[in-house]
């Protein structure tokens, strides 16, 4: 794409993660747990749909354990990689299966002990 993924800084890399995780999420790739959206094997990550329509990029670092360290470990930096390439494999292949997925709506779901009256 832009560089090499392994030339790619931290930021660039959530960034990039963040706006992969939107076009899923849009397409409803990701499997949807009662807690939220979690994309497979990717850190859990709860969709705070306000943050992720106004600001993809703070959304993707207030969500990943990559930005606590000051300087991420050659470990994160790996995960991070793995991600965007799992991210960017399962939509490719979604594209393959059939050309016009229509867009999702993001719901928001209530927990189970606070049921709506």
């Amino acid at each position: 794409m832009e560089k090499e993924l392994k030339e790619m800084t931290v930021r660039e890399l959530l960034e990039l993660k963040a706006r992969l995780f939107q076009q899923a999420h849009g397409k409803g790739l990701l499997a949807s747990t009662p807690y939220g959206k979690r994309a497979r094997g990717a850190m859990d990550i709860n969709v705070d749909k306000s943050m992720l329509e106004q600001n993809p990029a703070t959304w993707a670092e207030k969500n990943s354990r990559a930005t606590q360290y000051h300087s991420p470990s050659r470990r994160t930096r790996n995960n991070l990689v793995s991600s965007v390439i799992r991210l960017r494999t399962m939509l490719s292949k979604a594209e393959m299966h059939n050309a016009s997925l229509p867009e999702k709506p993001i719901k928001q779901r209530t927990p189970k002990r606070f049921p709506r009256k």
